[in-house]
């Protein structure tokens, strides 16, 4: 797409694809990355929230104390921030505050993990109507439809093991999450989920980005990443899934992860463990290799050029 950069965030910083001396954050490991108009917002692992551009200036936003962030949504005029612990809080005007809602659900005594360990905030997404999707690892999604200040369950089984929320940028009500049991979809603004893994090889999905037409979604053998590669199919055709193979390897050694793949109208991009960055122009249907950065790829956003 014309005009727009894909910004990539590694343990040494921002990078950006096809620019190998552009680097900003430099030496700071970037864990998370949103864009808002002009703005290119980061999380960092030192737990910093930073505020740039592309041509611009950096400034350190603000440390976050007792929680780790794990991840960063734009959202209207503020920026959520999502935390070990599962908690949820709110950037506005340089003031970070709990998001009490949140806080309050019910269903937080369910939330697990597998090796024992307190739950965190694995992904967000957000509509322009004010919807608000938190998925929950492992807690499956939790919603808002009044920008974050009411929240109820979604009616995604927890024990899906979803690992990246998405809601679709135009089409009303239509959501996605990639899980360890394969796509699921929601069509009523997730009240019930359907999740399949018809046409792919592999049901074990961590990333998940849509276009106008298509869904894209990551899958592998499992967490280690065996046999990982990109499968899309057809808005409301779950028929017509298929690999995406023209211009890609036949397989990643590691998974394309949560974070790391992203879309913007008919562009798609993503980042792999070790490092390169791919694009297509035509909704994942074909794709090329635009960078191979000297650094494991941590998160990925599209921003506009300029």
């Amino acid at each position: 797409m014309a005009n727009t950069v894909v910004i990539v965030g590694t343990p040494g910083g921002l990078r950006v694809g096809g620019r190998p001396d552009f680097v900003a954050l430099d030496g700071i490991a970037v864990r998370a990355v949103t864009t808002s108009d002009t703005d290119i917002w980061a999380l960092t692992g030192d737990n910093t929230i930073w505020r740039g551009s592309l041509g611009g200036p950096w400034h350190k936003i603000v440390n976050l104390e007792r929680y780790s962030g794990t991840c960063i949504l734009s959202h209207r005029d503020s920026v959520l921030v999502g935390t070990s612990e599962a908690h949820l809080l709110r950037l506005s005007d340089g003031d970070v505050s709990a998001v009490h809602g949140f806080d309050a659900l019910d269903q937080r005594e369910s939330w697990y993990t597998p090796w024992g360990g307190p739950p965190d905030v694995r992904s967000m997404a957000a509509t322009d109507a004010g919807g608000v999707y938190v998925n929950v690892h492992v807690g499956g999604v939790v919603k808002s439809q009044d920008a974050g200040e009411t929240w109820e369950p979604s009616g995604l089984d927890i024990h899906a093991d979803a690992h990246q929320v998405l809601a679709h940028p135009s089409i009303d009500d239509l959501v996605f999450a990639a899980c360890g049991r394969g796509l699921a979809t929601s069509t009523d603004a997730g009240d019930s989920w359907k999740i399949d893994a018809q046409g792919m090889h592999a049901f074990y999905c961590r990333a998940v980005a849509a276009t106008p037409d298509h869904v894209l979604v990551s899958a592998s053998l499992g967490p280690g990443g065996r046999e990982a590669c990109l499968y899309r199919r057809r808005q409301g055709d779950p028929g017509s899934v298929e690999r995406c193979r023209n211009g890609l390897p036949d397989w990643f050694d590691g998974n394309i992860d949560t974070g790391c793949l992203a879309s913007d109208g008919s562009f798609v991009a993503f980042g792999t463990r070790d490092g390169r960055v791919f694009a297509s122009d035509d909704e994942g249907d074909s794709w090329r290799e635009t960078a191979v950065i000297d650094a494991q790829i941590d998160c990925l956003a599209i921003a506009p050029e300029g």
